[in-house]
């Protein structure tokens, strides 16, 4: 595979969700479809590396800030010469959104 930038690589993606999310007030009706928007849109950034033989995986995660604390872990059992993870927070007053991209060689 391919050398990934993993700064442009989470640069973009932090632009992608702010994008979406900037300037906007949490709201349950809207929430899944901005959830949807953002995968949508960092699938494009990472398919932008034009990397064969690979799979990805986005996983998004949007919550209402209000002082509540989370905490998100994950594993893998992968080859890191060739698979890559990227990981990229945004956060307003009002919102919290979590970005996670594995990329996959086969």
């Amino acid at each position: 595979m391919p050398e990934i930038d993993a700064t442009a690589l989470k640069s973009s993606i932090q632009n992608a969700i702010e994008r979406h999310l900037e300037g906007r007030d949490y709201d349950d009706s809207l929430v899944g479809s901005w959830s949807k928007s953002i995968r949508a849109d960092v699938v494009d950034e990472v398919q932008a590396f034009k990397l064969k033989n690979t799979k990805i995986i986005v996983h998004v995660t949007l919550l209402q800030q209000g002082g509540a604390g989370m905490h998100v872990s994950s594993s893998t059992l992968w080859d890191p010469d060739n698979d890559v993870s990227v990981t990229a927070v945004w956060e307003s007053e009002k919102i919290y959104c979590n970005a996670a991209v594995f990329i996959l060689s086969f």
